[in-house]
């Protein structure tokens, strides 16, 4: 039995006089700091974690010059480790068998001599590591730090401070706690659904319709429209039908004739209709329907106002005579005088408001 006088302090072995075997793995506290590897990312190189003891003793076999894929060479490096020949046997022989996916049974025999140990003192090798531990797993299953092997301090076969020439061989290794049971999978996060497009407006059938409380249906083209709905001017539109491609809506009620913006509001976004939809002033009667030249007509209808004008179209000869009127904001009325010199006939006659000009309807003019 060798003494090893302290060299960590106790730090790793608990230990202040002298260094003793420490992990599962049964590293004196000189060879870990030469090799201590951090096995599992948790930040901390410690000879009690399974992990970074696994890697640690990976790095001590490969140090220096050495190709473990030549069987002689295999043998010096776990020799180096352990100068022990069964102990080289035992450990070769468990690899060949988990290597081929199995597990060693019966005896097995310790054979052979042991090879002549690598010369020259070899720093360690680079080696990769493990992927951490997965979230919830322990990150340490050790058999616990400075736990020292034994009542009295570490035997020689131990790894001494040089990964190249140990002085002594190490204990065989503790047997390796159980493995730590591995988290329940993390049930996988729902498909997103797929975000809906934006609806598209192709165009208005028709763009234009009269002002007052009818309502004109009017047919939007598209696409994206099914679950759509519209609205003029800010107010919304009663829906009669839809479909991915058409929407088929009401126009709102409005009194006051111009333009207004048409959208159309869908799950996915808004889509505004080029050109809007125009309120016409409409004419709803004429009184009377057959008129003298120089006679007067009181038109009825709605989206009149004080600038308002009517125009008496020719439909033989495409000409019009346009005449001022008289507005009465009470009954929503306009008042006009056809011209004496107008040629007998059936003309087309008009209301205009603001430059809108609603659709005609037809009057007869008499000789006087």
């Amino acid at each position: 039995m060798a003494l090893i006088s302290d060299t960590d302090g106790g730090s790793f072995d608990s230990d202040t006089s002298f260094d003793r075997a420490v992990g599962p793995m049964q590293f004196l506290p000189g060879t870990w700091r030469a090799v201590g590897a951090d096995g599992n990312d948790d930040g901390a190189a410690d000879p009690g974690n399974l992990y970074d003891a696994a890697l640690s003793a990976g790095r001590y076999l490969c140090a220096g010059p050495v190709n473990l894929n030549d069987p002689a060479q295999l043998r010096a490096a776990v020799y180096r480790y352990n100068q022990s020949s069964s102990y080289v046997d035992l450990v070769l022989a468990l690899a060949a068998a988990y290597r081929n996916g199995g597990e060693p049974t019966g005896p097995i025999v310790a054979a052979g001599r042991p090879p002549k140990p690598l010369d020259g003192d070899l720093p360690p090798a680079t080696v990769g590591r493990p992927p951490a531990a997965e979230p919830g797993a322990s990150s340490s299953p050790s058999t616990g730090r400075g736990s020292p092997s034994g009542g009295s301090p570490s035997d020689s076969s131990s790894p001494t401070g040089s990964p190249g020439k140990p002085s002594t061989s190490p204990s065989p290794p503790s047997p390796s706690p159980p493995s730590p049971t591995p988290p329940s999978p993390t049930p996988p996060s729902p498909t997103p659904s797929p975000t809906p497009s934006p609806p598209t407006v192709v165009a208005l059938s028709p763009d234009a319709g009269p002002t007052g409380p009818t309502g004109t249906k009017v047919t939007i083209s598209g696409s994206g429209l099914r679950k759509a709905n519209a609205s003029f001017g800010g107010v919304p539109a009663a829906t009669r039908s839809a479909s991915d491609g058409r929407l088929v809506v009401t126009a709102p009620n409005r009194d006051r004739v111009g333009q207004v913006a048409v959208k159309v509001t869908g799950p996915g976004g808004t889509a505004t209709a080029d050109g809007g939809y125009t309120y016409l002033p409409a004419i709803t009667s004429i009184d009377p329907e057959s008129v003298r030249r120089g006679g007067t007509v009181t038109v009825h209808g709605t989206g009149f106002g004080e600038d308002s004008t009517v125009g008496l179209t020719n439909p033989d000869t495409d000409t019009t005579v346009t005449r001022a009127t008289d507005y009465a904001s009470s009954k929503g009325t306009l008042t006009f005088v056809v011209p004496d010199d107008l040629r007998p006939g059936t003309y087309q006659l008009a209301a205009t408001t603001d430059g809108v000009t609603g659709a005609p309807v037809s009057i007869k003019v008499t000789k006087a």
